[in-house]
């Protein structure tokens, strides 16, 4: 399903605001194959488990993550090519990262997928979840965790949990990353043994919002103005450093135009 295109901005203000509180997740994309996992999208499929165990070698030098999902999570959130997709459960950060790349999007429309509660199932990796609707009995969890590294783990998981849900979604339950919690973030897993990936089976379960481009100027303008901008959602002195540096770059360009 898809919305009319929205050509005034006070509309998709509107219309996003009525989606916030609820039990609703959101992905900001430009084209689509932005709705594919990396790791199926660059054909790594075969790689999955040799790109994690070599990424988990290093990553420790720089990274303490607590359990095989956080773990997991950062490997994605680095861009490490993974079977998980990004969502957030904020309207307003999934236009952000809609708008703010690429300035011709395709069809010249930006898009927003958002998918309610009834079409995804909650799942974790995590000792706690003892539920069985949380993807483990107790007596599995014990046996995965008697694993050697976080990558085995993973392994071990996927291996024996193939889901009967079409649209299973992962929630952080622990993240000590403060970009993933400012993006107020979560993700899609893919439970499918498969070596590629079909948008149209997250396009099928939920609504698209279609925006034109002539939008993005005053949107993410908009963003900036209730904290929605690359310096609130990527916490850091490397964003810090290159805002800075844009603006002074773009201070200087105005003084010698004016000369």
């Amino acid at each position: 399903m898809e919305t009319e295109i929205f050509n005034n901005i006070n509309e998709v203000i509107q219309y996003l605001n009525s989606l916030t509180c609820q039990n609703i997740i959101f992905r900001g994309f430009t084209k689509k194959q932005e709705l594919i996992p990396q790791l199926f999208r660059l054909n790594l499929a075969s790689e999955e488990f040799d790109l994690l165990k070599e990424f988990e070698k290093y990553a420790k030098l720089f990274a303490s993550p607590t359990s095989a999902q956080e773990f997991y999570f950062l490997c994605q959130h680095f861009g490490l090519p993974t079977r998980l997709l990004d969502f957030t459960t904020n309207p307003f950060v999934a236009l952000f990262f809609s708008i703010n790349q690429d300035p011709e999007p395709e069809d010249d429309i930006y898009k927003i997928l958002y998918v309610n509660d009834n079409k995804y199932t909650p799942i974790q990796i995590d000792v706690g979840a003892t539920d069985i609707r949380h993807a483990f009995l107790r007596k599995e969890i014990i046996e995965i965790n008697q694993y050697d590294s976080y990558t085995e783990e993973i392994k071990g998981w996927l291996n024996r949990k193939r889901l009967p849900s079409q649209f299973p979604v992962i929630f952080p339950a622990t993240i000590t990353n403060q970009r993933i919690f400012a993006q107020q973030g979560l993700f899609y897993i893919s439970l499918q043994k498969q070596e590629s990936f079909d948008p149209e089976i997250l396009i099928s379960l939920g609504t698209i919002i279609r925006i034109n481009k002539a939008l993005r100027e005053p949107l993410l303008e908009y963003l900036a103005n209730i904290s929605i901008d690359s310096i609130h959602l990527f916490p850091g002195l490397d964003t810090l450093a290159a805002k800075l540096k844009k603006k002074h770059m773009e201070n200087t360009s105005g003084k010698n135009r004016a000369k």
